[in-house]
């Protein structure tokens, strides 16, 4: 037969580890969770910036053809026009 004291001890042990892997698998579970967050966020992220590449690419291509024509006043409108604006909402 065991000693009680033993049993006791190895009770306590026992509950100890259960707690230990409860905890685990919760912390585990969290991590997994937000996991998949990032990984949401990170996508959308991915999506925009495409986007966004998309957009400069064919502002870039549109300023390219108008540099080839003789349009140098229109380009010159062009660059100056946002330091424009921005000079009158800076006032």
């Amino acid at each position: 037969m065991m000693d009680p004291v033993y049993r006791r001890g190895e009770r306590a042990a026992d509950e100890s580890l259960r707690q230990k892997a409860t905890a685990l698998k919760s912390l585990s579970i969290d991590i997994g969770n937000e996991v998949k967050y990032h990984n949401k966020i990170l996508g959308e992220w991915d999506s925009d910036f495409d986007s966004t590449g998309g957009l400069l690419g064919a502002t870039m291509g549109r300023l390219k053809i108008l540099s080839r024509g003789s349009q140098t006043k229109l380009i010159c409108y062009m660059m100056t026009l946002p330091y424009c604006f921005r000079y009158l909402l800076d006032r």
